[in-house]
């Protein structure tokens, strides 16, 4: 394996592109993003999914300055034609890219065009149904280039949810009517603005349809039966089908497609990191979980259906060490269409799993990110998350990247208190900062030294950085070094300085209150005189959220304790930098990294 030089890692990370927004094309066989990269400019990319010709291209004519003052000019939505055309929807303009790349630039569309649905056989025709300036409901068509009709129709009160067209011809467009604290689908006919109630012959308290197969004419419905909610499938006469296969599945289950031909559905199973995708056959009701394609997630599914290809479902897929692309699976098994940039298809990124630690009560998931085994590896470091309602996922990580140019193994535990498990899991920080996430942390640390002579370092940002700095001082023998960007001193000592939307924050997770334990205080300073490890601190001058005072008092301490700046800590203001200080500086994404490695 080639591994890239510190210079050419800067260069490939600029080159990797990320995705704001992205749709597939009511057939599934092309898709659009809306990306950016580390060159400050937005810009389209379209996918051909199906085909000798799959691959990525930038759409030319279209490109917009990428900065946050002007987000406004982001397109929240985008519809891919297989033309190669594309429909873009933003606050302040619409604007449609056709297939030669000229931008026709239209009238903003009518405020929260929030049902979407293509023409079902590819072409440039879009329904949606939305609130007018008024705030009334209504449904407009609109037809590439620039035409756009309004029903004349008053449409009843809906919910903006759902989608699909009800028959493969694109004449009736799916609805979701509330009536009296009531949802039920109902049928939009297109060609002359009559509305029709779908039969449903068993109905809840209330019937969201989500998806639809127009050619099999079936509807995914999620009912209500009191405080039960269940999945349905509801076929043309209105019989319904319950999806028992989905009792056996444990953690978060969200529907993400339904097969236009056959009805089977397509649903995203996430538990804590770890996710899969399955496959209901609604005919037979059983229920199929697709080979993991490494530890990555998946999103925005859809299944592509003929072009002389095997029906194959489609999403888009990133992991911590695996730049984003679409990914399709059929029979034959999992296939990649990446965006065809040198950074997409370069092969020597450090490769990230998941992986279960011994917590101090249980086990607890992390990501493993870097060339080496951690058991063997040159370095590891305990990379901290921020928050504390927050947690790791699978997104590709810069700095992890860095780190493992400089030999650094990156361990990144979800500790209890972390989001994205059960609520009881969470709850366990409320009230209780820097509680049985600290032990949990230590308790992997320990782990970690019984399998792999040497002491560890310690990263973290925000509140990882406040978890890092009291893991160092409560057990300063199993650390080598400490890298804390952006650290809190402790919840109190935050709120005396923190802004408005902090406090609220602070108050509702409990920030202030005192925890007291074998441990100790939970204050960084009143812990600071056991800290005995080289200390790197990065702080952003502008940080609006734990402002730059809580380093700048930090520092001040370790000199009054005879620490000297320099040799046995660093302090680094960046002159106008924001709570992720490091964003845009190759210079401070190298100095972390090689600080951790010792150099």
């Amino acid at each position: 394996m080639t591994l890239a030089t510190p210079s050419t890692l800067w260069d490939r990370l600029n080159d990797l592109r990320s995705r704001m927004a992205a749709r597939f094309s009511a057939t599934g066989n092309t898709a659009a993003t809306v990306a950016t990269d580390g060159h400050e400019y937005i810009f389209i990319e379209f996918w051909r999914l199906s085909g000798p010709d799959s691959g990525c291209e930038v759409l030319p004519g279209y490109r917009r300055t990428a900065s946050n003052a002007d987000a406004a000019h982001v397109p929240f939505a985008l519809v891919p034609f297989d033309t190669g055309s594309v429909l873009l929807l933003g606050r302040t303009e619409t604007v449609f890219l056709d297939t030669n790349g000229v931008e026709h630039v239209l009238p903003p569309f009518p405020v929260d065009p929030n049902i979407l649905a293509p023409a079902p056989d590819g072409t440039e025709r879009v329904a949606f149904a939305g609130r007018g300036d008024d705030g009334t409901p209504a449904a407009w068509v609109w037809t590439a280039p620039d035409l756009l009709v309004k029903l004349d129709t008053e449409l009843p009160p809906v919910l903006l949810k759902g989608r699909g067209w009800l028959d493969p011809q694109g004449n009736e467009l799916l609805i979701n009517v509330t009536e009296g604290g009531r949802v039920h689908p109902e049928a939009l006919d297109l060609r002359d603005g009559s509305i029709r109630r779908l039969p449903l012959n068993e109905p809840s308290d209330s019937d969201i349809a989500w998806f639809t197969s127009p050619e099999s004419g079936q509807l995914l419905v999620f009912s209500r039966f009191g405080d039960q909610h269940r999945l349905r499938v509801i076929d043309r006469t209105g019989a319904a089908a319950e999806l028992w296969s989905l009792e056996g599945l444990t953690g978060s289950v969200r529907p993400i497609a339904m097969h236009p031909g056959t009805g089977d559905i397509a649903v995203h199973v996430n538990e804590g990191m770890r996710e899969q995708i399955a496959v209901v056959d609604v005919a037979a009701d059983t229920l199929r979980v697709l080979p993991n394609h490494d530890d990555r997630a998946v999103a925005w599914a859809s299944w592509a259906t003929g072009a002389g290809q095997p029906d194959r479902l489609w999403g888009f897929s990133i992991g911590s060490g695996y730049p984003g692309c679409f990914v399709g699976y059929d029979e034959g098994g999992w296939l990649e269409v990446p965006d065809g940039t040198t950074a997409g298809a370069y092969s020597g990124w450090a490769p990230s799993h998941l992986e279960s630690f011994p917590g101090a009560e249980g086990p607890i998931e992390a990501i493993v990110c870097g060339h080496d085994d951690w058991r063997t590896a040159e370095h590891v470091v305990l990379a901290l998350h921020g928050g504390p309602a927050s947690r790791w996922t699978l997104k590709f990580s810069q700095l992890f990247q860095f780190f493992a140019e400089e030999r650094i193994t990156v361990i990144a535990p979800n500790p209890r208190g972390s989001t994205g498990y059960d609520d009881d899991f969470h709850q366990l920080i409320v009230g209780n900062w820097a509680g049985p996430d600290l032990h949990d942390v230590l308790a992997i640390a320990e782990h970690v030294r019984e399998l792999r002579p040497g002491p560890l370092a310690l990263y973290g940002p925000s509140y990882g950085a406040y978890l890092a700095l009291l893991a160092a001082c409560a057990k300063p023998g199993l650390w080598s070094r400490v890298a804390a960007i952006a650290p809190m001193l402790s919840g109190e000592r935050l709120y005396e300085v923190a802004a408005a939307d902090v406090r609220a924050m602070i108050d509702r997770l409990g920030g202030k209150h005192i925890v007291c334990d074998e441990l100790g205080s939970r204050d960084v300073l009143t812990q600071l005189p056991k800290l005995a490890t080289p200390l790197l601190v990065v702080h952003g001058s502008a940080d609006p959220t734990i402002p730059a005072s809580q380093s700048r008092e930090l520092a001040d301490r370790l000199i009054a304790a005879g620490k000297v700046e320099g040799l046995d800590f660093e302090y680094v203001e960046v002159p106008g930098g924001g709570h992720t200080p490091l964003d845009g500086s190759e210079e401070l994404h190298r100095k972390v990294a090689r600080f951790l490695s010792g150099k």
